[in-house]
């Protein structure tokens, strides 16, 4: 047996395991829960006092998602022992473990949306409350409670922990909201990890001011946690103050703006041809003058810090916007001054507000669904202020 020690149980691994056990015939190691978890294992060293508790938890999770059966009838009129209480009973009590349909789908990868995760993104060490707690802040700042119910449910966060909170003040909520993310399984924490990631990269209705993005950020890396592709992933432990690097840090960035790996250096292994969100190209360089695009602040920037040029994100954003502008018919004056607008709002100069402003009039005007519109064009691409003053909070 390898001396490697099980230390996390991942949702969608242990269904592969399940479905590969199926496949092959060998249903000995299905007979029950202990036999399962030493097959899941998969060679790895089992701790008898430690491990029983997530891995009953996955399978109780599994089964209430509808992924796989079980049979838990004692025999002899025996009670059926708490799985939270008394794993280690639990999982010798229950029988004949098997995947149902959408568990078999899902383990296969049939009815993902995205890539599969691999269990290896997260081994299971926490996000400290500290830090849950600054992002619980920031995001409250903008909503109050009943917006900000609204708010996570539409940022990817499952119903149930949205309606389990039920504290009236605004930050304790969030809070509570990602803590029990956390302590809920694999598929739960998956949730937590992209949410965070989105929130850092502007990729929702609301993200933190650049003081809080960089201190949240540098806590997470001194605990261990990255942003890749559209998630937290673990990966090195950084300190507070690291050494100065003779290279600095570099990102890599889809044409689209979709943020990859910001550790080029570090972590080669996380780099791709091509982005998961969208099959567009990706690029480490600024295609105009050739520098590396930075990767030490975990923000995707509109312009290259050494030419000035737009990156192919904002060239896009900006065409794109000017394009829904031209389509609305307007007075030929009314339109110039719009997409002029639009530039102001791009490259954040002294007229910036007031572009802002005259963006906002012309999405009051325009209606609610072009508002929508011109937002998921250029949320990615300008700052904060000025989505406060194109889209105010109601």
């Amino acid at each position: 047996m390898s001396t490697e020690a099980v230390t996390y149980w991942d949702d969608i691994d242990l269904l592969r395991v399940i479905d590969e056990l199926e496949q092959k015939g060998q249903t000995g190691s299905l007979f029950d829960g202990h036999r399962l978890m030493e097959a899941a294992a998969r060679g790895k060293q089992l701790d008898w006092q430690r491990n029983p508790s997530p891995f009953a938890r996955e399978l109780v999770l599994a089964r209430n998602s509808g992924y796989l059966e079980y049979d838990d009838q004692t025999w002899y009129g025996q009670p059926l022992a708490d799985p939270a209480r008394d794993p280690q009973t639990w999982l010798q009590q229950i029988r004949e473990i098997h995947l149902t349909i959408a568990g078999r789908d899902r383990a296969r990868g049939r009815i993902v949306m995205q890539p599969t995760p691999v269990s290896n993104e997260d081994d299971g060490h926490p996000i400290s409350q500290l830090t849950l707690g600054e992002i619980a802040k920031a995001v409250a700042e903008h909503y109050d409670l009943s917006e900000l119910r609204a708010f996570l449910g539409e940022s990817g966060i499952p119903d149930e922990f949205i309606a389990t909170a039920t504290t009236d003040d605004g930050p304790r909520y969030v809070l509570d909201v990602l803590s029990s993310l956390l302590g809920a399984g694999s598929a739960a924490r998956r949730a937590l990890r992209t949410f965070i990631a989105s929130w850092l990269t502007d990729r929702l209705l609301v993200g933190p001011s650049d003081d809080t993005r960089t201190k949240v950020t540098r806590e997470l890396a001194r605990q261990g946690w990255h942003i890749r592709g559209d998630r937290l992933v673990v990966g090195p432990r950084q300190s507070t103050s690291p050494e100065p690097s003779a290279e600095p840090e570099s990102a890599q960035i889809c044409l689209n703006g979709h943020a990859i790996n910001f550790h080029v250096q570090a972590r080669p292994d996380w780099s791709k041809d091509f982005c998961q969100n969208c099959g567009e190209r990706t690029i480490v360089a600024c295609p105009t003058c050739g520098k590396s695009i930075p990767g030490q602040d975990t923000v995707v920037h509109a312009y290259c810090q050494y030419c000035g040029a737009a990156y192919p994100w904002t060239e896009k954003a900006a065409r794109a916007a000017k394009e829904l502008v031209h389509q609305q018919g307007l007075a030929e004056a009314e339109e110039v001054l719009v997409v002029e607008s639009i530039d102001d709002l791009l490259q954040m100069t002294p007229a910036s507000p007031a572009a802002a402003e005259r963006v906002r009039q012309f999405v009051k005007k325009a209606g609610p669904q072009v508002g929508e519109s011109l937002r998921a064009i250029l949320v990615d691409v300008v700052s904060e202020s000025v989505k406060k003053i194109i889209w105010p909070a109601p």
